[in-house]
């Protein structure tokens, strides 16, 4: 693996080693989208067609704004060749030439989503793809509307006589949409459409004995609460006992006033809710409100209980997930028809079929390997596993054979890419945000896979956007504690490096103070700290546009602050 640490080294990497596959890592503001675009044109002024390169990335307002920035480069590009031509430099007529004809391919270059790239290699090969030629993108309102039907239509059915997996759910919050039961399904179906690829069945986790062990449980919360009987009744301890014991005495009570069973799936329901309930857990109590001993055994007890209770919680949610998505493929299948009779493909299918088609025909595989001469890709965090597959499989050597690829779940593991071929740039940090499917696993893994077949990984520090005060304190922040590990799900921190000056006439990071903070122990009371949140923000915000005089960059010039200049998050 090749690594250039220095930030202009890895720049003029970039724009001039055009025959390495590069992998860039780079956080906001440090121009990654504007290298990835130098690249681009540089492999163009050598004599590239842009007609061969596909360029993608996650959103259309990026794949928009990259073909903008493409569009300039190209042009300042090209005045810069005919200023050489005209100097009578040598090479100077063919770079005219070669940007000349990529500004006429511009407008029909492949640059865009993933999405609307897998939809463009689709309709080449329809019946190789097996989908309609004139099949529509399904658009996320449309999949919304027919996912929504093909829920309500199960749920319907399968509420005429529901099964013992869906009663027990429904005792959890009954046919409330959005927090209950209903909703908890509708969100689940949700994820199995989206995660239709990954089809093997959940395996069961080990048995056990659920009424048995509710009963254990609802022994253990009795007597917690005649030891609790001893303490004093203004005691905050007891207050949050009670709390906990509820579910127990409550149904020992219902039990013996009407004579019926005990009602196991409503004390399942209860029991798995108790160790979220914060106010159960809290309090701690003082000695004096108890005889000796008996606030130590109370503790003890409740400690206990809430394992017990943890390990209970867990077995059962295994249970019933598991029991519950083979219940839910119905919703799967029932959205497929109706998503099939309309004539439309989602997004996941888009990258499905694309993917299915690269790794079983290996004639289509070879002709689109051999149609694309170069390969970008922004924003590469955002890579789910099937986008891994289909970006390193084009970029894969077409006289490469590739054994045992209809087997490997994760193809990018088997592809042997055209030095070269591949740019791709991201931030692996922005991970967080699991963009439809994303991983930072995959990002890791894609990333020492290419290093370990020849590329060059790249890191971008220095940023354009922050002032050093900022950059000095994100970095104090993260730098101790974003640290890499071996298993990929933790990205490396890059430190920021500064570019603009800091200004001295005011300050780049201000703390605002908590004017009405309560104080409890060790520290400030979160509420209170919260509470005085709107004020002194506001107050701050109105001094800041009014009355400080401190001005922002904008458009090259020095301008008042403004409230369009404030963002609050």
């Amino acid at each position: 693996m090749t690594t250039l640490l220095g930030d202009d080294a890895a720049r003029a990497a970039i724009r001039s080693d055009l025959d390495t596959t590069l992998v860039v890592e780079a956080a906001a503001g440090t121009g990654k989208t504007t290298e990835l675009v130098r690249r681009i044109v540089a492999l163009v002024a050598r004599g590239e067609r842009l007609s061969r390169m596909a360029a993608v990335t996650f959103t259309d307002k990026a794949a928009g704004e990259m073909k903008l920035r493409l569009r300039r480069g190209l042009e300042q590009a090209r005045q810069q060749a005919l200023a050489s031509r005209g100097a009578g430099e040598a090479g100077a007529e063919q770079r005219v030439a070669h940007l000349e004809q990529a500004l006429a391919e511009l407008e029909v270059a492949r640059i865009g989503t993933i999405h609307a790239f897998c939809a463009d290699l689709l309709r080449e090969r329809p019946i190789e793809a097996n989908v309609d030629p004139s099949f529509e993108m399904a658009s996320e309102d449309q999949v919304a509307a027919l996912l929504e039907r093909a829920f309500d239509d199960w749920f319907t059915r399968t509420l005429v006589a529901p099964p013992a997996v869906l009663t027990r759910l429904l005792r959890r919050g009954g046919f409330d949409d959005d927090r209950g039961a209903s909703g908890m399904l509708r969100a689940a179906a949700l994820t199995l459409v989206d995660d239709r690829d990954f089809d093997a069945p959940w395996p069961p986790p080990p048995s056990f004995d659920r009424e048995r062990a509710i009963d254990e449980l609802v022994e253990a919360l009795l007597g917690i609460d005649a030891l609790a009987a001893e303490g004093s009744s203004g005691s905050r301890l007891v207050t949050s006992l009670q709390l906990l014991v509820a579910p127990a005495t409550e149904a020992s009570a219902r039990e013996r006033r009407v004579g019926l069973g005990r009602d196991y799936d409503g004390l399942e329901a209860q029991l798995c809710a108790l160790p979220t309930k914060w106010d159960a857990w809290k309090f701690e109590g003082y000695p004096r409100e108890f005889p000796a001993g008996v606030r130590d055994e109370l503790l003890q007890r409740r400690s206990d209980i809430k394992d017990a209770l943890t390990r209970f919680a867990e077995q059962v949610e295994a249970e019933l997930a598991s029991a519950l998505r083979e219940l839910l493929r119905d919703v799967v299948h029932d959205y497929e028809a109706l998503k099939g009779r309309a004539g439309w493909l989602d997004f996941t299918d888009l990258l499905l079929r694309t993917r299915e088609l690269l790794v079983r025909d290996e004639s289509v595989r070879t002709a689109w390997q051999r149609s694309f001469s170069h390969l970008f890709v922004d924003e590469f965090q955002d890579t789910d596993p099937l986008q891994a597959d289909i970006l390193l499989l084009l970029a894969s050597d077409p006289d490469a054979p590739l054994p045992g690829l209809a087997q490997q779940r994760e193809a990018w593991r088997l592809a042997r890419v055209i030095p070269g071929k591949l740019f791709v740039v991201g931030d692996p940090k922005q991970s967080i945000y699991r963009f439809r499917r994303a991983d930072v696993r995959i990002y890791e893994g894609v990333k020492r896979h290419l290093a370990a077949g020849g590329a060059a990984v790249l890191y971008l520090s220095t940023s354009f956007r922050s002032l050093p005060g900022i950059q000095a304190l994100v970095n104090a922040a993260f730098a101790p504690n974003m640290l890499p590990t071996d298993d990929g799900t933790q990205a490396r921190y890059v430190p920021l490096e500064p570019f603009r000056v800091a200004g001295s006439a005011q300050p780049a990071v201000i703390a605002l103070p908590v004017p009405r903070a309560r104080l409890w122990r060790e520290g400030p009371v979160k509420g209170s700290v919260e509470e005085s949140l709107p004020d002194a923000v506001g107050a701050f915000i109105a001094w800041l546009v009014s009355a400080s005089g401190w001005t922002v960059e904008e458009a090259g010039e020095r301008v008042p602050v403004a409230p369009r200049h404030v963002c609050l998050l």
